[in-house]
């Protein structure tokens, strides 16, 4: 008979035979697995100390090969991520040899630790290096704690300069949130589709005045991108059907890329602003920049 890989076993089922409750289960489809690196770009120049210790499961928010978004349970049965069907197949086995709480011991070992970065400020814990299969598991399991050797950072001396540049963007994001607009992956999308490129300028020491005058200089030049788009919009929906057909096919004589037809594009797929709303914010983070690029 041919062996059943992990990946096309019956999960839930063999969870719960083993002594795991639909309840934990349940919470585990619908808590999203998240990234580190937003927060480490923040911390990296931090202060760094290193340990090992029992961490809580709870504050491990997310692993490396992890697809951001997707739940803990969508990474544990291989639906998403980039984890190993025999590593995975292999702790299996060590539940049903051990029994569940014999198995949910394992992870308080110091033999099976795993490596961890804890971001101080905030208190939550990602898997840095090693033990994504391991953390996994604890987690749908419902292991209390996990022994780990930890590279703990908190927030550098520049303390300032990093929330200026996290208050823009959360400005930016809103202002987006607020033309229906997202961020993803470097681009500006609406309904999947492409808007505008993410212009971005990473910030290597937030210490030096340069480049934090360069990033808030390429988050104005992002927002003067969009106040085109809102400019073009504002003139096609305030003209008249006669003369917006004729724009409409003024404009198809443009490249495709051009902000015009971008923004016939996102009107044919159902684009709607609320004009006060979005000038308002747009207002709000300009006025923000303006105060802080020179």
């Amino acid at each position: 008979m041919e062996r059943v890989r992990f990946y096309e076993m019956d999960h839930e089922a063999l969870l719960i035979e083993q002594g795991v409750s639909k309840e934990h289960i349940l919470q585990m489809k619908e808590i999203k697995v998240k990234n580190h690196e937003p927060l480490f770009w923040k911390y990296h120049n931090g202060i760094l100390t290193k340990e090992t210790m029992l961490v809580p499961l709870e504050k491990i928010k997310g692993i490396t090969r992890c697809s951001p978004g997707f739940s803990w349970w969508d990474h544990f049965i291989l639906r998403k991520g980039d984890l190993v069907d025999s590593r995975m197949e292999s702790l299996l086995s060590s539940l049903k040899k051990k029994g569940l709480e014999e198995f949910r011991n394992t992870f308080i070992d110091e033999k099976y630790k795993v490596s961890l970065f804890h971001f101080v400020d905030h208190d939550i814990y990602f898997v840095c290096n090693d033990g994504n299969h391991r953390t996994i598991w604890a987690k749908i399991v419902g292991a209390p704690f996990i022994m780990a050797d930890i590279e703990r950072y908190e927030f550098p001396k520049d303390e300032e300069n990093i929330k200026l540049i996290e208050s823009i963007h959360r400005e930016y994001l809103n202002l987006l949130n607020s033309m229906n607009l997202v961020h993803s992956e470097g681009e500006v999308v609406y309904k999947d589709q492409h808007v505008l490129p993410f212009e971005s300028f990473e910030i290597t020491d937030w210490t030096n005045t340069e480049q934090i005058r360069l990033a808030k200089a390429t988050y104005k030049c992002n927002v003067i991108e969009l106040r085109e788009l809102i400019d073009l919009y504002i003139k096609i929906s305030v003209c008249g059907t006669l003369h917006r057909k004729i724009k409409l096919f003024l404009w198809k004589l443009y490249d495709k890329d051009t902000p015009p037809n971008t923004v016939i594009r996102l009107i044919k797929l159902g684009w709607n602003l609320d004009i006060e709303t979005v000038l308002n914010r747009f207002e709000r983070i300009l006025d923000m920049l303006e105060h802080n690029v020179e």
